[in-house]
């Protein structure tokens, strides 16, 4: 596991979304991006969706629209937040219906949670507090992710401890391996406890080497 040396983690999104698509020869911007909406492939469609919403690219919008009755969950779900961000009203209503489907049987609804948080709605933060208790490692790990977007509302804020607390407390590596990874950008007294405490009693030794890492970076300051 090799942190990244710069760059927020939400940052991350985009960089791999971008290198996937460069690595399939797909542009990353203007129109072979919107292009790309129409691939079979449901991981060049995320990518584009994402970055698109990113770009504000507006002449998306109609391909975008005709995603939302795409069978992936998960395209659906990309293609509402990236209309969201192209303030086309369409998006939020899709949003907020993942969020009420079933956390066992689809990946989508923490996602949905976690981009209506973005969006200023924080209603869907129940919805990725149950993902943590289905068997589904994706599931788990897409909720884990989407725990830093709930982290304006102070209203949520315990909340936000109580499910860093589960995650760091995860059976799966890679669900305590996206939990250290926000928890070392949030500057509060909560997430240095909580840091310290992984540095600890973390029983992975390569998470364990993380967190004692990231509370030196943080002791460094």
């Amino acid at each position: 596991m090799n942190p990244p040396e710069s760059g927020s983690y939400r940052d991350g999104e985009e960089r791999l979304d971008r290198e996937l698509l460069r690595e399939r020869g797909i542009a990353t911007s203007g129109a072979p991006l919107v292009t790309a909406l129409a691939s079979p492939d449901v991981i060049v469609k995320l990518a584009a969706a994402h970055l698109i919403g990113i770009a504000g690219d507006s002449t998306a919008i109609p391909a975008l629209a005709a995603l939302l009755e795409d069978p992936i969950d998960l395209v659906q779900t990309e293609a509402a937040y990236a209309l969201l961000r192209l303030d086309d009203p369409r998006g939020r209503p899709v949003l907020a219906r993942w969020t009420h489907e079933r956390v066992d049987a689809f990946i989508a609804p923490a996602i949905a949670a976690g981009y209506l948080a973005r969006a200023g709605d924080p209603s869907g933060l129940p919805t990725v507090r149950r993902s943590f208790d289905v068997d589904n490692v994706a599931v788990r790990i897409s909720a884990c992710k989407r725990i830093s977007d709930f982290l304006p509302y102070p209203e949520a804020e315990h909340d936000v401890d109580e499910l860093f607390e589960r995650a760091l407390a995860d059976p799966e590596p890679d669900v305590v391996w996206q939990a250290l990874l926000q928890l070392r950008e949030i500057r509060t007294a909560a997430a240095t406890a909580l840091l310290e405490r992984a540095a600890h009693e973390l029983r992975d030794t390569t998470s364990r080497e993380l967190a004692v890492r990231f509370v030196d970076e943080r002791r460094a300051r």
